[in-house]
């Protein structure tokens, strides 16, 4: 075990650090479009890896060219009609989209909310506070000068 532990820290050491992160950025489009496959294993209207590509790969490229801010509901709507378009029904179409969109933009927001509470939590107790609470920054007086 440790000899193959040490064969992963060579490869890493000598890796352009370009292919690893095309490598990582890779497999983060790739679980991206594993959620959206799922949204629509979801909505019980399983489709096909290759209709899920074109449809996620249009929703971002619209997205990207539109001057809305993360795209919203430009992504959706154009992400629906090419997946209506490839021959999925609209109502699976809309819900599962909407699905995405979820896992996509507020999962992520709220487990941040509780890995950035925690840190916060770390910082007092480094800077000697005696307890941290999301607003005690807020009503505390300002401090006099």
């Amino acid at each position: 075990m440790q000899g193959l532990a040490d064969l992963g820290h060579a490869y890493l050491s000598f890796m352009n650090p370009m292919t690893l992160a095309y490598g990582l950025g890779g497999a983060f489009v790739g679980i991206v479009m594993g959620i959206l496959w799922a949204a629509f294993w979801a909505v019980d209207h399983p489709v096909a890896p290759g209709i899920v590509i074109v449809g996620f790969a249009v929703g971002i490229c619209i997205s990207m060219a539109s001057l809305v801010p993360g795209g919203l509901g430009i992504m959706e709507s154009s992400m629906t009609a090419v997946f209506v378009s490839l021959g999925v029904p609209l109502e699976p179409a809309v819900v599962a989209v909407l699905i995405f969109r979820l896992a996509y933009y507020v999962l992520p927001l709220c487990v941040s909310l509780f890995v950035f509470h925690g840190l916060m939590g770390q910082v007092a107790k480094a800077a000697g506070a005696a307890a941290w609470s999301g607003a005690q920054g807020f009503d505390s007086p300002a401090p006099r000068r």
